[in-house]
């Protein structure tokens, strides 16, 4: 997944786990900056389980009036998939890059069933032997979180129910959309955002048609879209309904604790920022003031040359509270001479 900044909605968080899980994932690589303590208590909760894999992801150092937490497509996002990718490389077979709300599903929805994923994926491998990966178009879903007036306070009296609400998704026959990447992890040595980078030697890129399989953006923001088509989001609710229930008794007491409200208000903040390349709030100073309780990625860092080569290492890497407002702390350079540093 990408990065969480500032992350606050535990409800499109449990869909985006669960349905992955539900259909076909094994492990789930969660790097984390900020989010809410409620969230990442969530994450803590399925890393137990082994179906979560947290990775710190602090801020970096800031040297100069160029502050590098700025870059949050290249140094934020990118990195992070290359990142996952040679993390991941040692274990894992293929390896999707995504957003939490962005899901692989059929076609049709109609036709989700467990480890459905698994099955589109080793058949477009099959049908293309000389993919090094697969490039996904991403659909955009009428998509509605429960309303707040009903929307659930603990993890026991939640449900999936509110997906049935989900009507339509764009059709296929509009202009391409930004992809989602997977990859045979054997094959490929970097990701970028939106398409592969490096690839082993004989292998492609492969960008997959709409109507074969696509990916669903269930953004909280689409209450509707465009070009509409519909669909049947019922056996999806379903399935998630039903793995949801036989999960929650192994969250034990947790599943009774009150929880943060559910918050996507430092989502809209992002598109009303008027920097071109920011798309987090804390690279821009956010306003919104959040009465929350959020946990943050904490670092030092060391400066070295070793070689001919200058570099910059995390050392005493942490999660603990954040600093007011929900944002990571700017970490310090503790030790090293870091004159030539950028």
């Amino acid at each position: 997944m990408a990065p969480m900044y500032i992350y606050t909605d535990w409800e499109t968080l449990l869909v985006g786990i669960e349905t992955w899980l539900a259909l076909g994932a094994t492990k789930i690589v969660v790097p984390v900056q900020s989010a809410s303590e409620s969230c990442y208590k969530i994450l803590r909760e399925y890393e137990a389980k082994g179906l979560v894999i947290i990775r710190t992801w602090p801020k970096w150092p800031v040297l100069s009036d160029s502050n590098p937490n700025g870059l949050v497509l290249s140094r934020g996002i990118e990195e992070s998939h290359v990142n996952c990718l040679f993390f991941a490389k040692p274990w894992a077979n293929m390896i999707a890059f995504s957003d939490i709300d962005d899901l692989l599903l059929p076609t049709d929805p109609v036709e989700v069933k467990p480890g459905i994923n698994l099955e589109i994926l080793k058949g477009l491998f099959a049908e293309h032997p000389q993919a090094g990966s697969l490039l996904f178009e991403h659909r955009d879903v009428q998509f509605h979180l429960p309303p707040p007036q009903t929307a659930p306070t603990t993890l026991a009296n939640f449900n999936f129910d509110f997906l049935s609400e989900s009507k339509h998704k764009m059709n296929c026959n509009v202009w391409r959309m930004k992809t989602r990447v997977v990859v045979n992890a054997s094959r490929v040595d970097s990701v970028n955002m939106h398409e592969t980078g490096i690839h082993r030697v004989g292998y492609v890129q492969t960008r997959v048609p709409c109507r074969k399989a696509h990916f669903y953006h269930l953004r909280h923001s689409h209450h509707s879209v465009s070009n509409p088509v519909p669909i049947d989001m019922n056996n999806l609710a379903r399935t998630l309904n039903k793995q949801w229930y036989s999960r929650l008794v192994s969250f034990n007491e947790f599943k009774d604790v009150p929880l943060n409200k559910s918050s996507t208000e430092s989502f809209e903040e992002h598109w009303t920022l008027h920097v071109s390349r920011c798309l987090t709030p804390h690279v821009c100073f956010s306003r919104i003031k959040r009465d929350i309780d959020c946990m943050a990625a904490r670092a030092e860092y060391e400066f070295f040359r070793s070689g001919s080569g200058y570099f910059i290492q995390t050392k005493q890497v942490s999660i603990a509270a954040s600093d007011p407002n929900c944002e990571a702390p700017v970490p310090q350079l503790v030790s090293g001479n870091h004159y030539f540093a950028p």
